[in-house]
């Protein structure tokens, strides 16, 4: 999945107002009571507000959040449901920037109840979208389809001309958690129009790059690329540097899926350089991975293991689970390659550990297709098979063609050494069928383009010839 900074995509709810910012519905946050407080006590709680939105654009998320949980306190002993009501709402926020996605739910499950409680339509609408999100985060995909849906038909309630590019991006977030793709596409695509109509670019570069990534997945790499070109174009129009850095890298991972790592090379360096100047140590630490997996497979060894070491413990220290266990998954390929099999499955299994712990699916099958891959050099054929099965039936469940056509082919080459020439063809009938729909998707890409994955694929199409010419078929 696609990542840019949380701070330019929330909203800080100030003095009852919610200010908007990209991936958040429009709302005034609105009471029909009157309360008689301190002034001198509303001004510290309003002072403590505003001091954590500043905390919070500062990315200085713990002490936005120390800010905020004392504005709370003040504004439900002042009795003023509309503080307490955008406190909890920034509270849900700080959570979210911190990881803490289960205490985020917490607060918005009190905020939505009391935005009901106070008959305030707009805010319980924009609350169900965070919740979306939020659920998004933790996994539920189903609670946050509910959460969304609930949250369009208020805004059809309350005369909303269109669909915000939030709701329709979470949507396809929460299917494309789901594995499904079709309805995660259509999402997006929609998501991409709302966010032309509303005016926002930088939404609209989140939408181009979530639809590359779908293409992706689909194995229509022909569209990813275009989807990912739209994105890096619009980032420079606007001269959003952080914007374009995550475009570069995305499309640096099209390239790569193309077989063609000496052209995501410059693009993730690209990349690297731009948010290593804007401070920016979480996305550059996910261009590091992809400059180590880059130069592995470039077959420049030495320059791939310093770079994913070092990024390896740049992860544990920012506590990025999922980069971690990226790292870890490439280190591991690097162990095999130097013959080190036993550090090779350790690594592959820590990967598949925090793969399984974040839900990451694409990264848990990679890490147990490496664990099969493993134990087929080792000679195990029948655990590198299981791995393998283990692999292709998460690869199928999220429609994940290209993974699937390696899966096929190298079950395939396990069960021709075993002398199950039947079932080698089966595999690589199969193996063939999804590289075909592959080729088919990629007709829109420059000849070299195409070449360039055909060259990927082709050993493959001997293998099976050769099969069947074996068989007189």
């Amino acid at each position: 999945m696609v990542r840019i900074s949380k701070a330019v995509g929330v909203a800080i709810a100030l003095s009852g107002v919610v200010l908007t910012s990209v991936g958040v519905v429009d709302g005034t946050i609105s009471s029909t009571h009157a309360y008689t407080v301190s002034p001198e006590q509303q001004t510290d709680a309003s002072r403590l507000l505003t001091l954590g939105a500043a905390q919070f654009e500062q990315q200085q998320f713990a002490e936005a959040l120390a800010s905020w949980e004392s504005a709370l306190v003040l504004y439900q002993r002042l009795g003023d449901r509309i503080g307490e009501l955008s406190t909890l709402i920034n509270l849900a926020l700080a959570h979210e920037a911190l990881g803490q996605f289960e205490a985020a739910r917490v607060q918005l499950g009190s905020a939505l109840t009391l935005a009901r409680a106070e008959g305030d339509r707009s805010a319980e609408t924009q609350v169900l979208g965070q919740l979306g999100s939020i659920y998004n985060q933790l996994g539920r995909y189903d609670e946050a389809i509910a959460a969304i849906r609930d949250s369009l038909l208020l805004d059809v309630e309350l005369g909303a001309s269109q669909i915000s590019f939030a709701n329709l991006n979470q949507l396809g977030l929460a299917y494309q958690g789901q594995g499904d793709l079709p309805r995660a596409l259509t999402a997006f695509q929609q998501a991409q129009r709302a966010a032309v109509l509303e005016e926002q670019p930088l939404s609209e570069i989140t939408a181009w790059l979530s639809l590359g990534n779908i293409y992706e997945t689909l194995g229509n790499y022909g569209a990813a690329i275009t989807a990912y070109e739209s994105a890096l174009e619009t980032a420079q129009l606007t001269n959003n540097v952080q914007a374009e850095a995550t475009a570069l890298g995305s499309l640096g991972n099209g390239y790569i899926v193309l077989g063609q790592p000496q052209q995501a090379l410059p693009l993730y360096e690209q990349a690297l350089d731009i948010q290593q100047a804007i401070g920016d140590r979480q996305s550059a630490l996910i261009s590091q991975i992809n400059l180590g997996r880059t130069h592995y497979k470039l077959n420049q060894a030495s320059q791939a293991l310093t770079i994913l070491q070092s990024a390896l413990s740049t992860a544990q220290d920012l506590g990025d689970h999922q980069s971690e266990a990226n790292a870890w998954n490439l280190l591991g390929q690097q162990y095999r390659d130097q013959a080190d099999e036993t550090a090779a499955v350790e690594a592959f299994q820590q990967a598949l550990v925090l793969y399984q712990d974040s839900e990451h699916h694409r990264g848990e099958v990679s890490a147990l297709a490496n664990l099969g891959q493993t134990e087929a050099e080792l000679g195990d054929q029948a655990k590198a098979i299981e791995w393998f099965q283990k692999a292709l039936t998460k690869a199928q469940a999220i429609s994940d063609r290209a993974t699937m056509g390696k899966l096929f082919s190298a079950l395939g080459q396990i069960e021709r050494q075993r002398g199950n020439t039947e079932d080698a063809i089966a595999y690589y009938q199969q193996a063939v069928a999804v590289r075909e729909t592959i080729l088919n998707r990629i007709q829109s890409l420059p000849p070299s383009q195409q070449t360039a994955f055909i060259d990927t694929i082709a050993v493959d199409y001997y293998a099976l010839a050769e099969l069947l010419t074996e068989q007189n078929r």
